[in-house]
C-alpha cells in the first residue's frame, strides 16, 4: 500500500541527518589534519576545509560535501523509490521546469531531476538544448509509475515532444543509465 505523497515546497533541511559525535569521529580519524576541531562544552565547532554545504543545530556545526554540479540555483529534495532515498533538484515552477536539465552536463552527486506540479496534469517533454540522453519516469499524484521514456538530445527545430497519455503529478529525469528502471512508488519524505 502506498503512503499519500506530502511535499514541502521547499526543504527547510535539505541534507542527510548525520550524528555529530558519529561524525566527530569520524571526521578525526579520516580527515586528521584536514579538519579544525574546536571543542567547547558549550558550543562544539566542527568544520573541514573542502565541504561546500553547512547544516547548523544548536550545538554543532557541520560542513557536508555534497557535489551540486551545475545545479547550484535549484532546491534539493530527498524522494524514496521503494525504500532507497535519493537526492534531487527540485523544479518546481514554471521557470525552473522550463529551464529543467537544459545546457547541465554535470549534475554532481544528484540521482537528477524531479519536476512537480500541484495536480496531475498533461504536458510534453523535449530535449532542445539538453547536453545528455535523459531517461525519464512520469508518476501520478499517488505515486504509482504511469510512464518512462528515454530521450536523446535533439538539435532539429522542432524537437520532437513526448507526451504521456496518462496524466502525471512528478517526473523524475535523470541522466540515462543513472537509475535502475523505479517501478516502485515514489514517495517525497516529510
Amino acid at each position: 500500500m502506498t503512503r499519500p505523497i506530502t511535499f514541502p515546497r521547499k526543504s527547510p533541511k535539505p541534507w542527510p541527518k548525520i550524528s555529530s559525535s558519529l561524525f566527530l569521529g569520524l571526521l578525526l580519524v579520516a580527515c586528521g589534519s584536514a579538519a579544525a576541531v574546536t571543542t567547547s562544552t558549550a558550543n562544539p565547532v566542527i568544520t573541514t576545509t573542502t565541504a561546500p554545504e553547512t547544516r547548523q543545530s544548536p550545538t554543532t556545526t557541520l560542513r557536508i560535501a555534497f557535489d551540486r554540479g551545475e545545479l547550484t540555483d535549484f532546491e534539493p529534495v530527498e524522494i524514496d523509490l521503494g525504500g532507497t532515498l535519493h537526492w534531487v533538484a527540485l523544479a518546481d515552477t514554471d521557470a525552473e521546469r522550463a529551464k529543467g536539465l537544459m545546457n547541465i552536463g554535470d549534475v554532481g552527486d544528484f540521482t537528477g531531476m524531479l519536476f512537480t506540479w500541484e495536480e496531475e496534469v498533461s504536458a510534453g517533454f523535449w530535449m532542445k538544448g539538453t547536453v545528455m540522453p535523459l531517461d525519464l519516469y512520469f508518476y501520478s499524484a499517488q505515486g504509482a509509475l504511469v510512464d518512462q521514456v528515454s530521450l536523446v538530445p535533439c538539435s532539429a527545430d522542432p524537437c520532437p515532444v513526448h507526451t504521456p497519455e496518462t496524466p502525471f503529478q512528478w517526473v523524475l529525469e535523470t541522466p540515462a543509465g543513472n537509475l535502475a528502471p523505479p517501478r516502485e512508488p515514489l514517495t517525497i519524505p516529510a
